[in-house]
């Protein structure tokens, strides 16, 4: 008789979501996102300046180069090139998304980040580039190597999350800068951990990697939201708190072809199934959103939500015309989802565009790239 194997049972899932903060902004964005006791992801660092990652509780860490980039995109470049096999090794343990973390406008996150990204999506790794435009006081030499940056993780990832620091101190002006900074690092934690949640939790329906892949993967213009809200209202007021963030880049989801959407409750005070119709009915009700737009939906618990529901929102497929940059929320441009006063909200700037590119283009990092293959940066 042969011997009977039996699978050993798992009681531990190694985390398939990882973080790689790149650059002094990247490494701090990585840092807050570790501390803040995200379960179910992993953390890298990769920079060129050595006292920066001695300094970074993340222990995985890459040093790129010996010298530092000086502010100089191509020489982070560079130094990324000289540490590429590191940088592969960061994805060799089964990870299956990364957030790619940077600041832009500088050099080795403006440099060094296309090429993490570039690499970890040759590796088949879903890859969203998560980017901190500088704000007004750098200059507009510093903006212009922002968006040449930004340009080339946008074509070496599947998704890019667009945070514009100038938005941020200017709805925060009466905080001292630090916290201002760390207001961009709140958004960066909370989309973060919203994301590992999905493919993580569990609950009455799930939603796997394999849905969050066929959403995100090359899939066109994406927007992520996220709100969060207790009360009797609970529901209607964590999806007003998603989308009526002066944060997001446009004012509805008109256009959307397909949307993920997780609510999370507690096991002590569950989803109700009015409360799901409630949700339903009002996301439907946005501007340009109807019945053929496909719904991916997920109900799973989290404890530590205790009396809260919160609401993930993922959408795909949105035109190019609405991924833009606006100043104030056109209240216009969809159907109002107020607030009950009997509710709590969660006001913490939790919604984040996501830009995506909308066909297949080829790498403009090639991994093996020479000095003369024509990546500049302006000057």
């Amino acid at each position: 008789m042969p011997d009977l194997i039996i699978n050993p049972v798992l009681t531990e899932y190694p985390p398939i979501v990882k973080i790689v903060g790149v650059g002094g902004c990247g490494g701090n964005i990585a840092k807050h996102v570790y501390e803040s006791g995200v379960e179910g992801v992993s953390f890298a660092v990769c920079n060129t300046d050595r006292k920066a990652l001695f300094n970074s509780p993340i222990t995985r860490k890459v040093e790129m180069g010996v010298l530092g980039a000086g502010g100089d995109p191509e020489k982070g470049l560079e130094s990324a090139q000289e540490a590429k096999d590191e940088i592969q090794s960061l994805f060799d343990d089964g990870t299956e998304m990364v957030f790619v973390t940077a600041g832009l406008g500088k050099g080795t996150g403006t440099g060094a980040a296309p090429f993490v990204a570039q690499v970890a999506k040759a590796r088949g790794v879903l890859t969203v580039g998560f980017v901190c435009l500088p704000p007004d006081i750098e200059g507009e030499e510093k903006m212009a190597l922002a968006k040449e940056g930004m340009e080339r993780i946008k074509n070496n990832s599947d998704a890019i999350v667009v945070v514009d620091t100038q938005r941020i101190f200017d709805l925060y002006d009466d905080l001292p800068i630090e916290a201002s900074f760390d207001k961009a690092d709140d958004i960066m934690s909370d989309a973060a951990k919203a994301m590992a949640d999905i493919v993580n939790k569990s609950g009455r329906i799930n939603i796997d990697m394999a849905d969050v892949r066929a959403v995100l993967k090359d899939s066109g213009d994406v927007v992520m939201a996220y709100g969060k809200a207790s009360g009797d209202n609970r529901a209607k007021d964590a999806l007003a708190s998603a989308l009526d963030s002066p944060l997001l880049l446009q004012s509805h989801l008109a256009g959307a072809k397909a949307m993920l959407l997780n609510i999370m409750t507690s096991s002590s005070k569950q989803l109700l199934t009015k409360e799901l119709n409630e949700i339903e009915d009002c996301l439907r009700k946005q501007k340009g959103v109807d019945k053929s737009t496909k719904l991916v939906m997920g109900l799973m618990i989290d404890d530590s939500l205790g009396e809260a529901l919160s609401v993930t929102i993922v959408a795909t497929g949105l035109k190019p015309e609405f991924a833009r940059r606006r100043v104030t929320l056109d209240s216009s441009e969809m159907e109002p989802v107020e607030p009950s006063v009997a509710s709590s909200v969660e006001k913490k700037a939790p919604t984040i565009s996501v830009v995506t590119q909308t066909s297949p283009r080829v790498p403009v990092v090639p991994l093996d790239m020479e000095e003369d293959d024509g990546y500049r940066y302006p000057h």
